[in-house]
């Protein structure tokens, strides 16, 4: 009995581990039938890549949207778009993609760094970052790192392993020698639903999730940190996509898309005027 249970065990973690890799039609392809199948990969990002109402929604997917009439007017492909959710978990979403093949694009909130490079294609920069320090809400807003670690004791920091958070929350630890217990969690909206709930804690995440949960009213407070890189996100691809070329042309065909009216109108409509001037400007 144990052994077929075990065989059984064998064969599902098989079959996930298939599951999580997916194909699209090659550039070159697409190109020679002018036509083929695409794969969008959404993981949930709040003004990203949302879907609401079985809408899809958020400035990846309007970029696609872009791109996809882009494909057709200037290279004459006709593209068919099978749409994927992934799971709300970072590590697992870049694994995914990774192992994927061909026109699988990764939408999502993934910054541009030379390690990722490394196993992944990223499209040009499609928006400007910056990371927010975050506590409950149970402490003062804008406190300054050094106040805020030297006058209040933190027993949790949450993260998600593999991601710039990561390491920074480990250099905040190791900079005020903080006794502070890392803990992983899948996401940043699952580092935030957290540190909601636990006054003992803090965390880094992306601005975008920040306003998210501004907008739902969520108990946390952001902090002051003293370096405020900014950052950029790219669309990523598997790292043998022959798309990747077809994508920079996209991006800087007629001057710029993120110089074009369409790209500013993208930004309004998801982030509204405001926010669009501050992600614009990765301030």
């Amino acid at each position: 009995m144990k052994s077929i249970l075990l065989i059984l065990f064998l064969l599902f973690q098989s079959f996930n581990l298939i599951a999580q890799s997916y194909s699209g039609s090659t550039y070159q392809e697409a190109s020679s039938k002018k036509s083929g199948e695409i794969v969008f990969l959404h993981m949930p990002s709040p003004y990203i890549s949302e879907k609401q109402n079985n809408i899809r929604k958020g400035i990846c997917s309007d970029i696609m949207n872009e791109f996809i009439q882009y494909v057709e007017k200037t290279k004459g492909i006709k593209l068919n778009v099978k749409h994927v959710d992934a799971e709300d978990n970072f590590p697992k979403f870049i694994k995914t993609v990774r192992e994927s093949n061909g026109g699988v694009f990764g939408l999502g909130d993934v910054t541009i760094t030379n390690e990722r490079k490394t196993f992944l294609n990223f499209s040009p920069s499609y928006l400007d970052n910056f990371p927010v320090l975050v506590t409950n809400s149970t402490y003062d807003r804008f406190q300054n790192e050094a106040i805020l670690f030297k006058k209040y004791e933190f027993k949790t920091a949450y993260t998600t392993k593999g991601t710039l958070h990561e390491r920074r929350v480990l250099d905040l630890i190791a900079k005020y020698q903080l006794k502070t217990t890392v803990t992983y969690v899948p996401s940043s909206i699952e580092i935030i639903d957290f540190i909601e709930k636990d006054p003992s804690s803090f965390g880094l995440v992306d601005a975008i999730f920040y306003l998210d949960a501004v907008k739902k009213k969520m108990k946390i407070s952001p902090q002051q940190i003293e370096k405020k890189e900014s950052e950029e996100y790219g669309i990523i691809m598997p790292k043998n996509s022959d798309w990747a070329t077809v994508m920079k042309d996209f991006f800087e065909h007629n001057g710029g898309f993120k110089n074009s009216s369409n790209y500013r109108k993208i930004l309004s409509d998801n982030f509204g005027p405001a926010g669009a001037g501050l992600f614009k400007k990765g301030k």
